[in-house]
């Protein structure tokens, strides 16, 4: 079966848009960042945003059939397998896969601090996942 390159690309136009808002953010100076909204308005883009790469690499893995994962982590452990991601990209991903379950899951333990590091350090790492899936989508 062939990718649905619609729902990719919709899902991709709304990462951009969280990403905006995110890159803003990330401008703030701690201080102004642990305001209540700006901490709870970014993890919440921060879980939508993560949640939009782990919904485009799982039906990845559905359409081509590829081993089912048993966890969001094990998506981008998959595609590496299957060489449609890089080895580096993929441990980037899986660290996002894992930050995110860490905002669902344990939120009431989420540190504005750790938060705030994600923000610093690993916005990029969506371009590179944007990146990524714009070479599956030309190589189908």
């Amino acid at each position: 079966m062939v990718l649905d390159e619609d729902i990719i690309l919709d899902r991709l136009a709304k990462l951009e848009k969280y990403l905006i808002e995110l890159r803003a953010i990330k401008k703030l100076i701690f201080e102004d960042f642990i305001n209540l909204r700006n901490f709870m308005a970014t993890q919440h883009l921060l879980q939508l945003a993560i949640q939009i790469c782990i919904d485009i690499g799982n039906h990845i893995v559905s359409i081509k059939k590829f081993k089912k994962p048993e966890a969001y982590f094990e998506i981008f452990e998959i595609l590496k397998k299957e060489k449609l991601i890089s080895d580096e990209n993929a441990q980037k991903f899986i660290e996002m896969a894992k930050f995110r379950n860490v905002l669902v899951h344990f939120y009431t333990e989420v540190d504005e601090k750790q938060v705030y590091q994600f923000v610093q350090k690993n916005l990029d790492d969506f371009n590179d996942f944007i990146k990524e899936i714009g070479k599956i989508l030309e190589n189908q």
